[in-house]
């Protein structure tokens, strides 16, 4: 195969991403404001309800139903930051699959160097 017969790879997931890019910057400096005045981005947790049920034997023992429920509610749902990249919050929203990301850019860089040795 001679160099004049390959074609630049498509990229169609590069394409997107470049499609997006006002919308991915404006979400992303919105995330990093929250981060910067102290906000977190967190997400529900539901807990295990057996370990959460033995707990509140162990540690409430023979306390009303009123509390029991109650001591059950708070810890059943409890919210839990999210330790992701912004980079990665982005992949995620954007359905972006970044392994296919990264393989369209190495196709697309080995196509320019190609391309680059056609004209030393």
């Amino acid at each position: 195969m001679t160099t004049e017969s390959i074609k630049q790879p498509p990229t169609p997931t590069l394409d997107r991403i470049s499609a997006i890019r006002e919308q991915s910057q404006a979400i992303g400096e919105f995330i990093e404001w929250l981060h910067d005045n102290g906000y977190e981005i967190c997400k529900r947790h539901e807990a295990d309800r057996t370990l959460i049920a033995e707990a509140a034997r162990n540690e409430l023992g023979s306390a009303n139903l009123i509390d029991l429920v109650g001591w059950f509610i708070e810890r059943a749902q409890a919210w839990q930051p999210v330790y992701k990249s912004i980079d990665s919050l982005l992949h995620e929203f954007f359905e972006i699959d970044p392994n296919v990301e990264e393989r369209e850019k190495r196709a697309l860089l080995d196509f320019i160097r190609t391309q680059n040795t056609k004209f030393p």
